[in-house]
């Protein structure tokens, strides 16, 4: 996976690079800007919470937990929370120490 190694100040007529034209639909971009001054900046909003976990005990002996339900921010309509694309979110984590 690719880190930011650098932020760069950049004049109003820099165009935008193709990771973020990529990325554009995934970080909730209006379409997929070719200027890099259209793109709106970062933001963060109200995290997930799983409520319910499975816990599993595979044949070998492995545990795996599994998150099958997310509860989204809060319960207020004016405040925003964005999702990211279906499949994003599946991960496959290990736990080693509890």
């Amino acid at each position: 996976m690719a880190h930011t190694r650098r932020n760069y100040l950049v004049d109003d007529d820099e165009p935008a690079t193709p990771q973020m034209m990529e990325f554009a639909s995934r970080t909730h971009q209006n379409g997929t800007p070719r200027m890099a001054r259209d793109y709106r900046p970062a933001s963060q909003d109200q995290a997930a919470m799983p409520v319910r976990v499975e816990r599993w005990r595979l044949a070998d002996g492995t545990r795996l937990h599994r998150i099958v339900g997310i509860l989204w921010g809060i319960d207020d309509p004016s405040i925003s929370t964005n999702r990211l694309d279906t499949g994003f979110y599946d991960r496959v984590v290990d736990v080693n120490v509890i």
